[in-house]
Order: C-alpha cells, then structure tokens, then sequence
C-alpha cells in the first residue's frame, strides 16, 4: 500500500464501533465532497406512517434484513416515522414537517411535501461496511452496497451537509431519480 494513500482508519471495539465496519469521515472528499460535485438528484417518493414521539424515546432504526443501523434518543417531542420497508427514525417537529404532508383521506400516512430532495452516491468504499458518526451522536452503519446521502431545500437548492447513509434497498425502494 502506497503511504500517500488516504485511507479510512480502522476502529477498535474501544471506539464503540461494532465489529467488521471502517469508521469513515462523512465531511471528507470522498463523501461530502463527493455528494456536492458527483452525486444525483433523488425525491422520495414512498409514502411513510407516523406517529407522535416524546422526549427522551429511543427510535431504533433497523432495516427489513434486521440490521440496526442506528438509534436515535428524542432530544425534543418529534415523530416516529416508518418507512415502507418497515425501518422506523425519529425526526424532530422541524424536521418533520419540512419533508412530510398528510395523505389525504389516510391516517397516520404522509408524503412528501416537494420541499426538500437528496442527493446520493454509493458507498464509495464498496469491499467494506461502514461506520459514521451521525449528527444525532449515535453511529450509524451501511453495509458494502449502502447509499450516502445529504437532503437539500428545494427553495434554495441549499445542502444540509449532515451526510447520512441509507440502506440500498431501503434507498432504491423510496427514492426516484429526477
């Protein structure tokens, strides 16, 4: 290997890190950098259910494989939103109600509110799982063939630039490409 090389540091069960994934750094070249100049537009387009949530639950968001890719305490009252594969994620009010408007005619069913898009690349690290540390302060995981992603305000086509990763089929099943 090439000294020169950058490469993702190795993480040690000391760091919290499950076993068998490579802590990245999601602000770096190869994702951020990477989600800013060589990334696709996606809107989501699968519907989701949720539910009002209180401080201080615990969402654990698991994908349909069983998988956890992360938990996340309430902070503030928000919603647990489940998705179409079945994986729940907590968002604050804010957040919330800047992606989300009700179905009509559906309890407890919402769709997106065109105000906000993504964009994603592939794991650009494609022979290893990953590990990043999540705005919200809990890791999160993907496996080799996971999606990065940062959500944009379509009114001002501003980034977020808090990636975060997304499971491929989860991605692949509630994105659409522009």
């Amino acid at each position: 290997m090439n000294r020169m090389e950058a490469q993702p540091p190795h993480p040690t069960h000391k760091e919290g890190v499950r076993e068998g994934y490579v802590l990245i750094d999601q602000y770096g070249p190869d994702i951020l950098g990477a989600l800013q100049s060589q990334s696709q537009k996606y809107w989501k387009s699968a519907h989701v259910t949720a539910k009002p949530v209180t401080t201080g639950e615990v969402v654990v968001t698991k994908l349909r494989d069983g998988t956890e890719e992360t938990k996340r305490v309430a902070e503030v009252d928000g919603w647990k939103v489940t998705h179409a594969l079945g994986e729940e994620t907590f968002q604050t009010n804010a957040e919330f109600n800047k992606r989300y408007i009700p179905v009509d005619g559906a309890e407890n069913e919402y769709k997106s509110n065109g105000k906000v898009y993504v964009h994603a690349i592939k794991n650009p690290h494609p022979d290893q799982k990953v590990a990043i540390k999540a705005s919200w302060g809990d890791f999160e995981y993907g496996d080799a063939d996971c999606y990065f992603v940062d959500t944009y305000t379509a009114e001002t086509n501003e980034p977020e630039n808090q990636p975060y990763i997304i499971g491929r089929e989860e991605f692949e099943t509630y994105y659409s490409a522009e």
